[in-house]
């Protein structure tokens, strides 16, 4: 496709949004942020509450993500464990999406087996309203604080968890917005095929592993003191000689 360069005071100007001199380099080589879900024990989030979405990008958190859902992806990762350190794999499904709050901006978001379900009903809905493109709606993105328990050697084993909410908005997304959309899916689609955030892997993990140990341990710590409050505030006892 031949692009007309137009100059002006000496200076190469954009033209369809294509930067003249890097026509031949593919947009999907620019990176895309990655969001996450914050953890008790994840690292490198600043002072973001657990249970908020952090945004890698500007160090930020949100306890919803309003959004539009570009592309998804289901796919099997490999991470360390970080409290076994052997490598074990996972399914996830990795989306990528255009933050409303943001000025559609991309980002990319991994998806846990234990949101499957809920991103199903999603995808269920998009298809029951008869979209042609899954941008058509807004979606909103929640987390939820779950619990399970297995057996393991005899013995209860509790695990604590953040599952993703998704609520699809009433109102179609607005035309002039639908065509920013697609070129933002044009442009940077190919992105999610080489994501594979493995930080965030593992900190889901270790989470899931060690929640209900730390509350635990906490629990004896507070009985603990408690007690040794106690004792020191008795009154003592007056001797008589």
């Amino acid at each position: 496709m031949s692009k007309q360069i137009q100059k002006t005071g000496g200076e190469v100007a954009k033209v369809n949004n294509v930067i003249v001199g890097l026509e031949e380099i593919s947009p999907n080589i620019v990176p895309v942020p990655w969001y996450k879900v914050v953890y008790s024990n994840s690292t490198n989030v600043g002072e973001s509450e657990p249970g908020t979405i952090y945004m890698g990008d500007i160090g930020k958190s949100c306890k919803t993500l309003n959004c539009v859902i570009l592309r998804a992806k289901e796919r099997t990762v490999e991470f360390e464990n970080p409290r076994t350190g052997n490598m074990e794999k996972k399914r996830v499904i990795g989306i990528l999406g255009a933050n409303i709050d943001r000025g559609l901006e991309p980002f990319i978001l991994s998806i846990s087996v234990s949101s499957f379900t809920n991103f199903g009903f999603l995808v269920k809905e998009i298809k029951e309203r008869k979209a042609t493109v899954v941008w058509e709606y807004p979606v909103q993105i929640s987390t939820e604080k779950a619990e399970s328990s297995r057996v393991e050697n005899n013995k209860i084993v509790k695990n604590a968890y953040y599952k993703l909410n998704f609520v699809l908005g009433q109102e179609k997304i607005k035309k002039e917005d639908l065509e920013t959309l697609e070129e933002k899916y044009n442009q940077v689609g190919g992105s999610l095929d080489r994501y594979d955030d493995q930080e965030a892997h593992a900190e889901e993990v270790e989470f899931k592993e060690t929640e209900f140990d730390r509350a635990e341990k906490k629990q004896k710590m507070d009985e603990i003191k408690a007690k040794v409050k106690a004792i020191e505030e008795k009154p003592k006892e007056e001797f008589k000689f």
